[in-house]
C-alpha cells in the first residue's frame, strides 16, 4: 500500500522531494520536528538500495537498522586518519551494493568516524562513479547539531581538532564535498501551537548567540514551569547515568512489595550495550516504568514505546507483567524480542535478483519494561512525553543537554525543573553556531547578536 504524504506539512514534504530526488542531503530541524516522519516515509518510498545507519546501536535500533561501525565492520577503536580498515568479503558485498545511505542522530557522528566511512564507500564506487565523493552515492544525514554531540574524551579532541578542524562530521572535507542540500523542518509537532513554549525552547537551544533572548527564555521558563525538589507523577530526566540510577534504586527499595526479578535470554553474539532493556530486571508491583517497545494485539497497537505507568500485577513464571498506564489503560507486557542486524547481500528466491537486506546474527529476549522513576537526558533523546521532571543536580555539563532535556516534553503545563535555571545550564558550541550560520541563515535571520571568541562551551550572558 502507498504511503499517505498527505499529512506532511509543507517542509517535510519538501524535505522527502528532496530525498527521493537522489541528491545529497542535510535533514535538519529542532526537537519534535518530524525528521523522524519523513525518514520513515522515505524508506517506504524509495526504490534504491538503502541501507539506515547510526552512530550508536540504541539510535540504529530505533532507526531500524544496524550502527555505522557493524556496517563497514570497523573496530571499536576508530583507526588513525588515512587509515584504510578492509573489510570482509559479505561487508564489501553490501558496500558495494548499497546506493543510499542515510544516517540517523549525525551529531553524535564523531569526525573520524565520518571521514572513514566516507573514504570507505569512496574505495568501493558504484559502477561508473569512481573518482567521486562516498563512490557516487547518495548520502542523507538526519539530526540537530544543537541537541547531544559527539561522545570524544578529552584526550582525543586534540587529534580530531589537529585532523579535521573539528570533532564533528560537518568539519571534515568529506562533508563539504558531499555538497548537502539542506531541508530544514520548522514546525514543531511535539509542543503543538504553545508559541511562546516553542520561543523559549528555541533561545536556549541557539542558546548564546543572541544573549538578549536567551536570557528572556530562562526568566520565562522560570516564571511559568513548575519549581519543585520532587514529583511523582512522571519520570525524572538526569544529567547523569549514576544520578538516574540511584533515583531508581531508592525510590523502588521504599515500595513495600517484594521484587521479582527477570533475567533476559541472549542468542548469538548480542551487543548487551545497544539493547535498552537491563540484562537482569527487577521489577516490584507499584515500581513506576516506563515501556521500551511497541505492543499490538490483533485489534491494533495497545502500547507504544515510552509509554509510561505503575506496575499492578506480576506473573514470574509466564514473564508477564501488567502495567497501569498513565492514561488509565491496564496492558499486559510480555517478553520482547531485540535483533542485533547486519546488512547482506542476499539473492531473492523467486526472482533470483540480488537484494541488499537486514539480517538476523542475533538475538535478546527480555520483558520490555525498565524503572522509570529517572532516565538520563541522553537515553531521553527521540522521546516524547506527556509530563518532564528535569533535574539539574549535578547541572548541565554537555552541549544540548538542557534543550534535549525541555523539549521532550509535550506541554509547559507537563513541565517542571528542579530548581530555577541559571545562565551557566545553557551550554552552547561554537562550532555549531557557525556551521548553522552558513547552512540555515534564514533560521537566524533578523539577529545581529554579537558572538562571543571561539571556546568550546560557552554560556549565555545574564
Amino acid at each position: 500500500m502507498k504511503p499517505d504524504i498527505s499529512q506532511l506539512d509543507p517542509d517535510q514534504g519538501h524535505a522527502l522531494e528532496l530525498m527521493l530526488a537522489g541528491g545529497n542531503v542535510c535533514l535538519g530541524g529542532r526537537g519534535g520536528s518530524g525528521k523522524s516522519v519523513v525518514v520513515e516515509h522515505y524508506r517506504d518510498l524509495c526504490t534504491r538500495r538503502t541501507a539506515f545507519l547510526a552512530p550508536t546501536g540504541l539510535a540504529a535500533l530505533n532507526i531500524g537498522g544496524c550502527t555505522i561501525h557493524r556496517f563497514l565492520g570497523l573496530p571499536a577503536a576508530m583507526p588513525p586518519p588515512g587509515y584504510m580498515h578492509p573489510p570482509t568479503p559479505s561487508r564489501r558485498a553490501a558496500i558495494e551494493a548499497v546506493e543510499t545511505i542515510v544516517i540517523d542522530e549525525v551529531s553524535m557522528v564523531r569526525a573520524d568516524l565520518f571521514h572513514t566511512m566516507a573514504d570507505m564507500l569512496a574505495a568501493v564506487p558504484l559502477p561508473g562513479r569512481a573518482g567521486m565523493p562516498f563512490g557516487g552515492r547518495q548520502i542523507i544525514v538526519c539530526g540537530d547539531f544543537f541537541q547531544l554531540p559527539p561522545v570524544v574524551p578529552e584526550e582525543e579532541r586534540p587529534s580530531l581538532v589537529a585532523s579535521y578542524g573539528g570533532v564533528f562530521a560537518f568539519c571534515t572535507l568529506a562533508w563539504h564535498m558531499a555538497l548537502f542540500q539542506t531541508a530544514w523542518l520548522g514546525h514543531s509537532h511535539r509542543q503543538g501551537m504553545d508559541r511562546e513554549f516553542v520561543d523559549a525552547l528555541d533561545a536556549i537551544r541557539t542558546g548564546w548567540r543572541d544573549p538578549g533572548r536567551a536570557g528572556w527564555a530562562i526568566a520565562w521558563l522560570n516564571r511559568n514551569a513548575t519549581i519543585t525538589p520532587v514529583r511523582e507523577d512522571c519520570s525524572t530526566l538526569c544529567t547523569t547515568r549514576l544520578g538516574a540510577a540511584a533515583m531508581n534504586a531508592r525510590r523502588d527499595a521504599q515500595l513495600p512489595s517484594p521484587p521479582h526479578t527477570f533475567n533476559a535470554v541472549v542468542n548469538g553474539p548480542y551487543d548487551e550495550r545497544s539493547c535498552p532493556a537491563e540484562m537482569r530486571l527487577q521489577l516490584r508491583v507499584g515500581s513506576r516504568v516506563m515501556l521500551l517497545a511497541n505492543g499490538c494485539t490483533g485489534e491494533g497497537t495497545v502500547y507504544v514505546n515510552g509509554d509510561t505507568g505503575v506496575v499492578t500485577g506480576i506473573d514470574p513464571g509466564q514473564a508477564a507483567v501488567d502495567v497501569l498506564l498513565d492514561d488509565g489503560h491496564v496492558v499486559g507486557v510480555g517478553p520482547h524480542r531485540w535483533l542485533e542486524q547486519e546488512y547482506q547481500l542476499v539473492e531473492n528466491a523467486q526472482t533470483g535478483e540480488e537484494e541488499l537486506v537486514l539480517v538476523t546474527i542475533a538475538s535478546l529476549d527480555q520483558v520490555p519494561l525498565k524503572l522509570a522513576y529517572a532516565v538520563t537526558i541522553h537515553k531521553s533523546q527521540g522521546m516524547s512525553l506527556p509530563r518532564v521532571h528535569v533535574s539539574l543536580e549535578p547541572k548541565p555539563f554537555a552541549c544540548g543537554q538542557l534543550y534535549v532535556a525541555l523539549s521532550r516534553c509535550q506541554s509547559l503545563e507537563g513541565l517542571s525543573l528542579s530548581r530555577r535555571l541559571w545562565p551557566w545550564d545553557v551550554l552552547v558550541d561554537r562550532e555549531v553556531i557557525d556551521f548553522h550560520e552558513c547552512a540555515l541563515g534564514r533560521e537566524f535571520a533578523g539577529s545581529h547578536a554579537q558572538l562571543p571568541a571561539p571556546g568550546r562551551h560557552l554560556t549565555v550572558v545574564p
